[in-house]
């Protein structure tokens, strides 16, 4: 009859909760010690004398049937939903030695019994200090109105924010790191830990990002609910996000990208609410800032009413996870959104079609996924974004796009900067109002069924194809000139005049050159160059994917060898070349990257041939009015 009374009392707790899914052992096919969260006495067999069930987001009342577990030593359901009055049944817990119903929602006042306080021997203390038995209350962070006999509630907040911070530390690896994280000093001094000016002894931030920390995270960081900034990234932490992180209502930047969690966000109301709706990429302004899924191995689809849940988001990162399923049409409902990074997932489907409702969208990736389109749908976001004024970048690579590629492209944004379209299946051939796009300076087709040639609208010189000679096993760079107008034509003659005047181990090697007539007739001019295997020095700076890895991102060391050789090749041009030669277009698409990561400097077709400073200008050789590129001109070009 004993044991039947626990079980029921437990099974009363269970039905006013929600949640249940989670109890999926409480049922009576066997017996409640072996229930989730439930721990029997060794002494006396079939009596409950612990239940901890904190960090659930359970949501719920209590029951009173609580009160006839007279057995309990523990009752610990600490971050969670559970909200209205505290049951007064509790009072009937004789044997209580820890009560913790913090971070709830209680509200109403705690029935303070003489026979609980007894129990408990009147202690209000932080937990987690020993393994030994010891007496506690804790209720803190609800709305409850509590009367402990001469508790000190600064103390204890101060007792909270400590106990919090070292049970963080307990659960991370190279814990040396952290030595000032010690009692002999106020944590306001400890590394990484930032107070408030306003409210001494409240930490404000947390900053531990890039430490090569290894763990798992601590539930009691919700309870640092003074937390505007948490900062945890690029680290090794794993496991899941901790539910209680939804407590910090008072978060305005949580980044926790780059490590190795797993499992799903708990997105919780009440962090969102405090993070003003927003989800957003790092380091980018003081605005409200959330980067929790990208760089990590996080699971399951985006939820379906995700624009209105979130609507004054401003940039959505979830790159390289393993999230499935389409993209929700909702997400075009966050109007306010600036990036969205979905790369290298498992997102399947058609794209949204009413994604140009996002007229605040600057850069979208949705690369390395399985998304789909074809002659007949699929090519409507095309359309549509033509509505996003400000787009700059747009990464469609390596996914199932097909057919014919849009006319609609031509009416994109002119603010467009960079469109990726390779490893696709795409079709047909560049539309020649490509042109219109006036600030386009990257397009990237290769490994797609596209045909024809670069219109002469989009203003390049040429373009450059990587060429294998199978006799030799040698790879080349062949920069092919559009002959379409004459000042190409001069283009590839100043570029040769150029070439054959230098010989520098910091600027681009040319092997040869060729000018004919092709099989259809028209003249052909090539310059034969080595092939510099790592790219240009753009795309090492604006990599495709915003995620940065080894094998996209340069080190200092890196970075300062590739100014020095910069530098080595301009004084040549300018010192010891006769005549001496500005290049008058030095930009990082025109800084070649060798396989060691030396820079070569090319793309002589813009330069100034000078005879000597003494006599100022003798000849200059330009393909265009005006030298230079977008962005930048050379001071000369403006002299009066």
């Amino acid at each position: 009859m004993v044991s039947a009374g626990d079980e029921a009392a437990l099974l009363a707790f269970r039905e006013q909760i929600s949640e249940r899914g989670a109890l999926a052992s409480w049922n009576s096919s066997a017996g409640f010690c072996s229930w989730e969260g439930v721990t029997c006495s060794h002494w006396t067999p079939k009596r409950a004398v612990a239940l901890r069930l904190d960090g659930r987001a359970f949501y719920g009342a209590l029951s009173v049937a609580l009160g006839n577990l007279t057995f309990l030593w523990t009752l610990n359901l600490s971050f969670n939903w559970f909200h209205g009055e505290i049951p007064a049944s509790l009072g009937r817990l004789r044997r209580l030695r820890r009560l913790d119903l913090s971070d709830n929602s209680f509200s109403g006042t705690f029935p303070v019994c003489k026979t609980l306080i007894s129990a408990l021997n009147n202690s209000w203390t932080q937990p987690r200090q020993g393994s030994a038995f010891y007496n506690h209350i804790i209720i803190k962070h609800n709305k409850a109105y509590v009367t402990i006999y001469g508790a000190s509630s600064s103390f204890n907040v101060v007792a909270a924010i400590k106990a919090a911070l070292l049970a963080f530390r307990e659960q991370i690896s190279e814990r040396g790191a952290l030595a000032s994280w010690n009692s002999s000093a106020g944590f306001c001094s400890w590394e990484g830990v930032t107070c408030s000016h306003w409210t001494p002894k409240r930490a404000v931030a947390l900053r531990l990002d890039g430490r090569a920390f290894y763990g798992a995270l601590s539930v009691a960081l919700g309870n640092l609910t003074f937390l505007w900034t948490l900062n945890l990234s690029f680290n090794w932490f794993h496991g899941e996000i901790p539910a209680s992180l939804g407590r910090l209502r008072r978060l305005r930047r949580l980044d926790l990208s780059d490590n190795s969690f797993s499992g799903t966000f708990p997105v919780c109301k009440t962090l969102i609410s405090a993070l003003n709706n927003s989800w957003t990429q790092p380091r980018q302004g003081s605005a409200p800032s959330t980067t929790c899924g990208r760089v990590n191995m996080l699971h399951g689809s985006i939820l379906d009413d995700i624009g209105s849940k979130f609507p004054m988001m401003k940039t959505l990162a979830l790159g390289r996870n393993h999230f499935t399923g389409t993209i929700p049409s909702s997400i075009s409902n966050i109007s306010s959104l600036v990036a969205l990074g979905l790369v290298q997932n498992g997102f399947s489907g058609y794209v949204p079609p009413t994604l140009g409702k996002m007229g605040a969208l600057q850069y979208l990736n949705l690369a390395d996924n399985k998304l789909e389109a074809n002659d007949n749908k699929g090519w409507e976001f095309i359309t549509s974004l033509a509505n996003c004024s400000q787009l700059q970048k747009l990464i469609l690579s390596n996914n199932s796009f097909g057919g014919q590629l849009p006319g609609s492209i031509v009416n994109l944004s002119t603010s467009l900067q960079q469109l990726y379209l390779d490893d696709t299946r795409i079709s047909g051939i560049i539309p020649a109002d490509i042109g219109n796009l006036v600030g386009l300076n990257v397009v990237l087709i290769a490994n797609t069924s596209i045909s024809g040639v670069v219109p002469d609208s989009i203003g390049s010189y040429g373009a450059v194809y990587k060429c294998v000679l199978d006799n030799e096993e040698r790879t080349l760079a062949v920069k092919v000139f559009n002959l379409g107008q004459s000042r190409y034509s001069k283009s590839f003659e100043t570029e040769c005049e150029a070439l054959r005047r230098i010989r520098h181990r910091c600027l681009v090697k040319i092997i040869t050159s060729c000018s004919s007539i092709n099989h259809q007739g028209q003249e052909f001019k090539a310059l034969i160059f080595e092939f510099m295997p790592n790219g240009n020095l753009a795309g090492w700076l604006h990599p495709k994917s915003q995620e940065p890895t080894t094998s996209n991102t340069l080190s200092l060391a890196q970075r300062l060898d590739i100014g020095v050789h910069i530098v080595d090749a301009v004084e040549y041009l300018h010192n010891y070349c006769q005549p001496s030669v500005i290049h008058c277009d030095l930009k990082p698409s025109n800084i070649l990257l060798s396989d060691n990561m030396s820079a070569r400097v090319g793309d002589f077709g813009i330069r100034i041939l000078q005879e000597n400073t003494s006599r100022g200008m003798q000849n200059s050789y330009s393909s265009i009015g005006i030298r230079g590129s977008i962005g930048y001109v050379a001071p000369g070009d403006w002299n009066s």
